[in-house]
């Protein structure tokens, strides 16, 4: 294989995470959002090895370790995790960095009764950036139908 320069770092493994989109005004197990207002439920961590359950129970609970379980302690952990999101794949890379929270308040932009996918990313305090992770949503808009009433 060809050779290249690295620079050895303490903390050389980004952090890991992951985000679910939620909320009052999503339905049918977080399939659908009836507005384009929704909530991004984010869990994230710096880690030196796997950690289980991002972003709460159910389907979404899966390893989403970089290292194996057998090199934990071999490695420092920076921590203060940051994340950014963005409404496409294009505008994560200039998306601003924020602290990491367990809830963002978040605007899909996408055409009524499409997909909305949503775009994320980590980073710790080493600066390592975790890969770009996406989740998708049916916006599904209501619309209120009133009746049309004349008076003679």
């Amino acid at each position: 294989s060809d050779q290249m320069m690295v620079t050895p770092k303490e903390d050389p493994i980004p952090p890991q995470g992951a985000f679910f989109i939620g909320g009052p005004h999503v339905v049918e197990g977080g399939d659908v959002a009836l507005s384009r207002n929704v909530q991004l439920m984010v869990d994230a961590m710096d880690t030196d090895s796997e950690f289980e359950g991002p972003a709460g129970s159910g389907s979404h609970s899966v390893p989403h370790g970089l290292v194996g379980p057998q090199f934990e302690g071999m490695f420092a952990v920076s921590g203060n995790v940051e994340m950014r999101f963005a409404n496409s794949e294009e505008g994560i890379a200039t998306a601003e960095w924020e602290d990491l929270a367990s809830v963002k308040e978040w605007q899909l932009a996408c055409a009524n009764g499409s997909q909305c996918t949503v775009f994320a990313q980590f980073r710790d305090g080493a600066g390592n950036e975790s890969l770009i992770i996406d989740q998708q949503i049916l916006l599904q808009l209501t619309t209120l139908n009133l009746p049309f009433i004349t008076t003679e």
